[in-house]
């Protein structure tokens, strides 16, 4: 093991042998470091040394030896302090085990709040996405209308050029005429023309 490492308090009472409600006493008197990481969840930091102190704590036993001089039945009263410590013993194992109960809702808040986080997100992009696809739609109909507009004056340009050319061709075929009647006109010298004004006079 490295010479520190950080552990979950249940993970830390196992590795210890002591309670997590010992583990968190000795947080709170300053013998144990704790940290809380991002995920806002309370680690402990054991060292070599850490766990070398705690396993070789002392004994502490629940019999009391008799003294000097005391009388048998002085240990009447040890059944209630057996019971007692029992009642302690159970109390503090499930604060441990409320302890630990506590650490797992912390971290299920704590995946709840990155999941609710990544839902927000995606929802967004969502809606970025529907906007710009909306927006380019909007777009691909304005120019829809832009070259339906422009086909139509197209049209309406190639019909006017077809009058033009009509009109062109008819006035272009009436100066031919009247180029011909004036060259029938002036033929055949002054005689000729006289005789045509006389008879079509």
């Amino acid at each position: 093991m490295s010479d520190q490492s950080l552990f979950l308090l249940t993970e830390a009472a196992e590795r210890t042998g002591l309670t997590v409600e010992a583990i968190r006493q000795r947080i709170k008197r300053g013998s144990l470091q704790a940290v809380k990481g991002n995920d806002r969840v309370l680690r402990v930091r054991l060292t070599t040394a850490d766990l070398e102190s705690i396993s070789n704590r002392p004994a502490t036993g629940h019999n009391h030896p008799m003294t000097t001089g005391q009388s048998p039945t002085s240990t009447s009263h040890r059944p209630v302090d057996d019971q007692l410590f029992k009642a302690l013993e159970a109390a503090a194992e499930a604060r441990g085990e409320v302890n630990a109960l506590r650490e797992r809702l912390e971290l299920a808040d704590a995946l709840a709040d990155r999941l609710r986080a990544d839902t927000d997100r995606s929802r967004a992009e969502r809606e970025q996405a529907r906007i710009a696809a909306a927006t380019a739609e909007g777009e691909a109909r304005a120019l829809r209308d832009a070259l339906a507009r422009e086909a139509r004056q197209l049209e309406r340009s190639e019909g006017n050029f077809k009058v033009a050319e009509t009109q062109r061709d008819a006035a272009q075929a009436a100066r031919e005429a009247a180029r011909a009647e004036l060259a029938a006109w002036t033929s055949g010298g002054p005689i000729a023309r006289a005789w045509r004004a006389f008879v079509n006079r």
